[in-house]
């Protein structure tokens, strides 16, 4: 008897501890949040900033190339009409070519040189953002969603994209942290 009673004891204590470490996880909060990096990136106002300067700058150059573009051509139906004959347009066509090649490709490797410091810049500050964030809203981890296999499933409900978005474009302009 005394057997049987421990037994139904012991499963008693395990059933309550059971239930109770079961319904204390109802009632902790959830300090893990999620954010998608992509959307939270394309969010950022200071992403937006710099995507306009460096179309300006594209543009700018853009019209540089086909200015020399056009020199080239000019140059070229001249050479056509002299019937390839005058050394001196040819000799004008070759060193312009020359240039035109070298400022193109200059072009290109500047436009990949900004690039990658404005998105040096602009993760930096996303970085720095986001940590105050977190801080600021106790959180125990905000993890990163792009769909590529870091959060493979998160409630919607701590998708805070949309909040830290808000919140960095507000620090983002001067707002403070509050």
């Amino acid at each position: 008897m005394k057997k049987g009673f421990l037994i139904n004891t012991f499963v008693l204590l395990i059933s309550i501890s059971a239930l109770v470490i079961s319904l204390s996880g109802k009632f902790v909060e959830n300090k893990s949040k999620y954010v998608d990096i992509k959307e939270l990136y394309e969010g950022f106002d200071m992403k937006k900033e710099y995507e306009g300067e460096f179309k300006k700058i594209q543009s700018a150059r853009q019209r540089i190339i086909d200015s020399l573009e056009l020199q080239l051509k000019i140059l070229s139906q001249q050479i056509d009409y002299s019937k390839g004959k005058d050394k001196d347009l040819i000799n004008a066509f070759q060193v312009r070519r020359q240039d035109y090649l070298n400022k193109k490709q200059q072009f290109g490797e500047d436009d990949d040189a900004t690039l990658r410091d404005y998105d040096e810049k602009i993760l930096k500050q996303l970085n720095q953002y986001v940590e105050e964030f977190g801080s600021k809203n106790d959180s125990e981890y905000i993890f990163g969603y792009s769909g590529g296999g870091e959060v493979l499933y998160g409630k919607k409900e701590n998708n805070i994209t949309k909040e830290l978005i808000i919140y960095v474009n507000n620090r983002y302009k001067g707002g403070s942290a509050e």
